[in-house]
């Protein structure tokens, strides 16, 4: 009987199944999907490591740093940021200076955020959404999915903000361009790398996870993001990126909490912290994002004089700074769009509908439950298995397996 419904069940709709042996139940694809060019074939194979191919990089590294000290000289831009104070590329002002070699501490950090992402999405946010009662496969992966990012921009906010706070351009967005090129210390320089390792580390995810109803836009955001945070890094207007990283970041401690909450059936909470973002989200990337736009385009001509250095490594040009102001600009237009989606969702907690997510998730309006996985893997008593939402009458397929059996017996 169960082998009819299954037999039945795979003619008319393929069953979505974590891949078999993954490490981690975060992506799903059909059960007889198969991986089309190099692209696919490597995007299947990190979806089945998430794990292990970061931690046997990081072993290697570390391993070799510490068994090996004739090539710490190669090894050590993978485990500190270099270019210190006093070297040809930093100066003697405690400024650290940059090149190719931060690009070794970034791939580490990509490898790391990789690794731990996986560890605590199998091992400590899924078991956690179970235990907090959320039903489902998908529903408890996307409940994982938005406490590492709830965790992330909760540490990297604080990091970033202690460095505004601490800083003169908290006040003053003068400041934010002057004295040029911007000082660059230690903990802002690693800030700052941490950050574009994320960032490419989101790349990556945002390829892993199924496909989102905005994933386009995800994909120019994530793509504009990069571009800006190495631009202003090259360029050295460091302090101006600090200041937009910390912007953005806040609403987006917020706005995964609300998702939990909605996870966790907490209606209440989901609700108050969806009307708590949607204030952070109107305050800062629609008043003061646009004031550093604003900044970037009237007050930076007037501090900051074009200068080529190769020697002192700064690369300011007239063409650099049109297209950082353009990239910042798309930027907002993105966000705009984000934000027409959201006031959408805001006028049905107003009708008392509750808040539900409109940029993303759009896989998780036919959220799984475990009654449902069971009646689809091992088919109804009375009959009939459900595909996707329909009944499927599998009594004609079962009489035919009797009528097989039947002839096999009198054989």
């Amino acid at each position: 009987m169960g082998d009819a419904a299954t037999r039945t069940k795979s003619k008319s709709s393929p069953e979505r199944r974590p891949y078999v042996g993954r490490e981690d139940s975060s992506n799903y694809a059909e059960e007889d999907e198969a991986p089309r060019g190099l692209l696919g074939r490597v995007m299947h194979f990190l979806v089945n490591n998430q794990i292990t191919v970061p931690a046997n990089i990081l072993w290697f590294l570390i391993t070799l740093h510490l068994a090996l000290p004739t090539l710490r000289e190669y090894t050590t831009p993978f485990i500190s940021i270099s270019y210190p104070p006093g070297t040809r590329e930093g100066d003697e002002s405690g400024s650290y200076g940059k090149g190719r070699l931060d690009l070794c501490y970034v791939f580490t950090w990509v490898m790391v955020f990789t690794g731990l992402r996986g560890v605590l999405m199998k091992y400590v946010f899924v078991p956690g959404a179970r235990v907090g009662g959320v039903r489902g496969v998908k529903a408890q992966t996307r409940f994982g999915e938005q406490a590492w990012t709830f965790m992330y921009y909760a540490v990297a906010w604080s990091l970033g903000f202690r460095l505004v706070y601490n800083s003169d351009y908290l006040t003053s967005l003068h400041n934010m361009w002057a004295p040029y090129p911007n000082p660059l210390p230690a903990e802002l320089k690693r800030y700052y790398l941490l950050q574009l390792a994320f960032w490419i580390h989101q790349l990556i995810v945002l390829h892993l996870e199924r496909a989102r109803r905005d994933h386009y836009a995800m994909l120019l955001h994530h793509l504009i993001t990069l571009a800006l945070m190495s631009c202003s890094y090259t360029v050295d207007v460091t302090r101006v990126g600090n200041m937009i990283l910390v912007t953005m970041d806040f609403a987006d401690i917020l706005l995964p909490a609300a998702k939990m909450m909605k996870y966790l059936n907490w209606s209440k909470s989901c609700d108050f912290l969806f009307v708590c973002f949607l204030l952070a989200w109107l305050v800062t990337r629609h008043i003061l994002f646009p004031t550093i736009i604003w900044s970037a385009a009237v007050q930076a001509p007037q501090i900051m004089e074009p200068v080529w250095d190769t020697e002192k490594g700064i690369y300011w040009m007239h063409e650099w700074f049109v297209g950082f102001v353009g990239l910042l600009g798309v930027l907002q237009v993105i966000i705009c769009w984000w934000f027409w989606l959201i006031l959408k969702v805001a006028y049905k907690v107003v009708r008392g509908e509750g808040a539900e997510d409109n940029r993303s998730d759009s896989e998780d309006e036919g959220q799984d439950n475990d009654e449902g996985d069971d009646e689809e893997i091992n088919g109804k008593v009375n009959g009939s298995a459900k595909s996707n939402g329909v009944e499927k009458d599998v009594q004609p397929a079962r009489r035919r397996s009797k009528r097989r059996k039947d002839g096999d017996t009198q054989e």
